[in-house]
């Protein structure tokens, strides 16, 4: 038998049931048993798995949906993590991303907002809350870090290529993206295709099993979308990204 802990949340019964649906989805095929999916620390999901085909299984999900590192012995200087922010306007010397290690204690990434500022905002001396509302760094966004440094229960990290690319790439796009919290892919895809959301949508990009982007056509506002998702949509929480603000206050660094 093995037990994982996999790279997502689970907040409460609802998506703990939709995640563990998901994952028996993902190991249809395989010759394993799901037998045990519960929510561990920080709402981290573990599952146990039993079976011929359990450990082609991890694998598996180790690929499609990651899996946490949980002790920190197994986290090496420079390596690259995947976690979810966890913003809180009292944080204001930088950003906390929670990257699921908590053993032997919790571990969190650090990103100092000097470091942020370096690279988001080209050094300008920006705050962090307004940081946040420019790259949609809401509770729970996922983010990609790379480890620069070590304190005690503290990784000091910075953003990777990757996911500065990934901000680069909507910019570029001139056109706004609506984050989605909460939901799974194809009742975002659903949703955006419903016809009062097809005329102001292109489509949608996903950032992790709960977490998505709906792209919004050219000349469309993201903001006013959320009434009309939100009734698809009611667990969800959304955040805007509007290439045009971080361009009218960054012009230059993108």
């Amino acid at each position: 038998m093995r037990e994982v802990v996999l790279l997502q949340k689970a907040h409460d019964q609802f998506s703990l049931r939709a995640l563990g649906r998901v994952t028996e989805e993902l190991c249809e095929g395989l010759k394993v048993e799901l037998l045990d999916l519960r929510a561990v620390e920080n709402s981290w999901v573990s599952v146990k798995l039993r079976g011929e085909d359990e450990d082609v299984a991890v694998r598996f999900l180790a690929r499609i949906v990651g899996l946490a590192p949980v002790d920190s012995g197994r986290v090496e200087p420079f390596s690259v993590l995947q976690g979810k922010t966890m913003f809180s306007q009292r944080d204001r010397l930088g950003l906390f991303v929670d990257v699921g290690v908590f053993s032997p204690e919790k571990s969190t990434a650090f990103i100092p907002l000097h470091r942020l500022q370096a690279q988001l905002t080209d050094g300008r001396k920006i705050p962090l809350q307004k940081i946040a509302e420019l790259f949609a760094l809401v509770n729970d966004f996922p983010l990609e870090v790379r480890i620069v440094g070590f304190e005690a229960n503290k990784f000091e990290t910075e953003l990777t290529e990757a996911q500065l690319g990934l901000y680069s790439r909507w910019i570029g796009s001139r056109v706004d993206h609506l984050v989605v919290l909460g939901a799974l892919r194809k009742d975002v895809e659903r949703a955006a295709k419903s016809r009062m959301l097809r005329r102001d949508v292109v489509g949608s990009e996903s950032l992790g099993i709960f977490e998505h982007a709906v792209i919004c056509k050219l000349g469309t506002d993201a903001a006013g979308l959320v009434p009309r998702l939100s009734r698809e949509l009611p667990r969800a929480d959304f955040e805007r990204f509007s290439p045009r603000q971080v361009l009218r206050l960054l012009k230059g660094r993108w």
